[in-house]
């Protein structure tokens, strides 16, 4: 996501309503949030978004398709899973029947002492968990309000004022802490490489002008005599200063200093 020679970056609300965190776009306020899913070795969790987007994260435990690299554990692989949800059914207050956009559906029931059962039908297999909900982001009410949300990136201007097109590339930031990149339009190289288009990660406030993001980036090297594709993860933990944080713009700047790419 950060170059070195990128200095101040304009993002503006991405089609949308512009709370990506969770309180307009529907009317199911119970259902929203992130769910991170019992141990297993298919789906990682879901997590719905006020603005009626899913995120959801499977593994897999070879690399395949675009958008499949290998996790920060190193050993196994995992793709992000973005797009568009509506509630078809609520049976009752708490039991939830959710239909994914290209993906299947999800039940989510929420029983009265608050434990929670999640069901996935991807179109292929259904898979039952048990789940946790995370924890919201609380701190600088305002200022998360006015951030969760997903931001297209129109331009990045250089220390030295060269400007940059971002070619339609999307930072989303969710008020239970989650982070990504959507990058779009990758080279030749990387999709024959099976670079994901997402960066997944989380985000966190320092103090009120200062946010921390923390994220997966991904890549892969090619063996010149057997042509094997080797793939890599790396962790990479950046530092976003806030210049302007409206509910239609975020222009932030990315210190040098803290980008390792």
């Amino acid at each position: 996501m950060f170059s070195s020679v990128f200095g101040f970056y304009s993002c503006s609300e991405d089609d949308g309503p512009n709370d990506g965190g969770g309180t307009g776009g529907t009317t199911q306020t119970a259902l929203l949030g992130k769910y991170n899913l019992s141990d297993n070795d298919n789906y990682g969790s879901v997590e719905f978004t006020g603005d009626n987007k899913y995120i959801v994260t499977k593994f897999l435990d070879s690399a395949s398709g675009l958008r499949s690299a290998k996790s920060s554990a190193e050993t196994r692989y995992i793709i992000v899973i973005f797009g568009d949800y509506t509630v078809s059914n609520q049976s009752t207050e708490n039991n939830y029947v959710i239909d994914l956009q290209q993906f299947g559906t999800i039940t989510i029931n929420i029983s009265g002492s608050g434990n929670i059962d999640v069901t996935i039908n991807d179109g292929e297999n259904t898979y039952n968990y048990t789940a946790d909900k995370a924890d919201e982001v609380t701190k600088f009410a305002n200022e998360t309000k006015l951030l969760c949300n997903t931001w297209k990136l129109d331009k990045a201007i250089s220390d030295d004022g060269e400007e940059y097109t971002a070619e339609g590339q999307t930072l989303t930031f969710t008020s239970n802490g989650t982070f990504t990149v959507y990058t779009p339009n990758l080279d030749e190289w990387d999709i024959a490489a099976g670079i994901t288009n997402y960066d997944y990660g989380t985000w966190s406030w320092i103090d009120s002008k200062t946010i921390k993001v923390e994220y997966t980036s991904y890549s892969s090297d090619t063996d010149e005599n057997t042509g094997k594709e080797t793939y890599y993860s790396e962790q990479v933990t950046g530092i976003l200063e806030v210049v302007k944080l409206t509910e239609k713009e975020f222009v932030y700047y990315a210190p040098d200093d803290e980008d390792p790419e």
